[in-house]
């Protein structure tokens, strides 16, 4: 096979993963807008909270095959989630032994129903009246926390293969996703790809077999092939800064990456100064703004996650006015008084994902119209223009690491002749 070039934008997890292998047998270039690699994947060990803060993707979700084979390819240890899930309940913290009440029903119609079909609308079609008002608000408040859905636009067909799939256990890693981050990175440069950071690609001018790529910081770069791994939602807002301009222009493309969902996310991290809460916690479950909690291998470290439209309500807000609100949340869930909680409190940092400039958000997830458009955007424009990412993953792990480790696997075999 006849050696090319090959120019990726986007130096995430998807774009790490497709060099990885395409290094090997072509000359690979990586191109990132931001001054770190890793994209949505962050493991901070410099800010105010100690040890391990996951900024971003935090867990590995049952069998996810493509993960886990990485992980242990770079000699990378992880572990189950220790604790039990929690609901918060009539004033009292109860553990999570049974299923919503006629949660099984439900997914049984959800198999059933057409898969373009809004949840908001097939909840109300379905499970009308007062009888099944706890399903709905269960079912729309998990769509919002686990996968950042807008209830009222997001399609049962994705939710439902998701949701039938998820009797696995979570791990995590305890020296954090980034180990994943250096060691593909790594595996690069032993390859001879170039990794070029704090490089915003403005524009792609191209015809078949010839790309030349305009940065803003005014650097030119030539290739044979590009693939692109920027976030969706770079893709979606065409007077962003980081936005990129195709010369000419591929707009049946540009109107695909409109037809894909993508949610909001702000985490609030809180570390206290001893641990004070029940030791065999894992999750916590509540109707609190920042309804869902979690505490991983340091106890005193506390997590709090608002995902979906709530999160986008609130995300113009400062992370002390967030803050605030997540210590209302949790101060709540665990019956303590603010002042209680606040001497307990030892630091803090709060991640707004929206105000990411390279992301502008969490992860994406199904409307109507997002099967098709991920058939086109899998497709590549004459042999030249691939896209590559966790948007484009069609399959029971969406919006997860796994997700963008897939698609842009399955890119790179396509070019190596895997």
């Amino acid at each position: 096979m006849e050696q090319q070039h090959i120019i990726i934008i986007g130096a995430g997890i998807a774009g790490l993963v497709a060099a990885k292998t395409l290094s090997e047998k072509h000359r690979v270039t990586i191109l990132e807008a931001s001054d770190r690699l890793g994209g949505r994947i962050f493991s901070n060990t410099l800010g105010p909270v100690s040890g391990i803060v996951e900024r971003g993707a935090e867990f590995i979700h049952g069998d996810a095959e493509e993960t886990i084979q990485l992980l242990k390819e770079a000699g990378i240890k992880y572990k189950s989630m220790a604790g039990h899930m929690y609901r918060k309940e009539d004033g009292s913290l109860k553990k999570e032994t049974e299923i919503t009440e006629h949660w099984d029903t439900m997914m049984d119609k959800m198999k059933d129903a057409p898969a373009d079909m809004i949840l908001n609308d097939f909840l109300n079609a379905y499970f009308p009246g007062e009888a099944y008002e706890g399903l709905r608000e269960q079912a729309a408040g998990y769509a919002q926390g686990f996968d950042l859905a807008d209830a009222s636009c997001a399609t049962i067909g994705p939710l439902y293969e998701e949701w039938s799939n998820e009797n696995y256990e979570n791990y995590y890693i305890p020296e954090g996703y980034s180990e994943l981050i250096k060691f593909l990175a790594a595996r690069c440069k032993d390859n001879g790809c170039e990794i070029i950071t704090n490089t915003t690609v403005s524009q792609v001018v191209w015809k078949q077999g010839l790309v030349t790529i305009h940065s803003s910081n005014g650097s030119v770069h030539t290739s044979d092939k590009i693939i692109i791994t920027v976030p969706v939602s770079i893709l979606q807002n065409n007077n962003h800064k980081a936005a990129i301009q195709f010369t000419p222009a591929i707009e049946e493309y540009s109107k695909a990456v409109q037809q894909i969902g993508f949610g909001h996310i702000i985490k609030a991290v809180l570390e206290f100064r001893e641990d004070f809460i029940k030791k065999d916690i894992g999750f916590v479950l509540s109707d609190q703004l920042f309804p869902t909690w979690w505490t991983l291998h340091q106890r005193t470290v506390w997590t709090g996650w608002l995902g979906g439209p709530k999160s986008k309500d609130i995300a113009h807000l400062n992370d002390e006015e967030l803050l605030e609100k997540a210590l209302v949340s949790f101060a709540s869930i665990f019956n303590m008084s603010m002042p209680e909680l606040s001497a307990q409190l030892k630091s803090w940092e709060v991640v707004n994902w929206q105000n990411s400039e390279y992301t502008l958000g969490g992860y994406s997830y199904a409307i109507k119209g997002s099967t098709e458009a991920k058939v086109l955007l899998n497709t590549p424009i004459q042999d030249t223009i691939y896209f590559a990412g966790e948007a484009l993953y069609s399959g029971p792990h969406p919006g997860t690491v796994e997700a963008a480790i897939v698609s842009a696997q399955k890119l790179a075999d396509h070019f190596t002749g895997s």
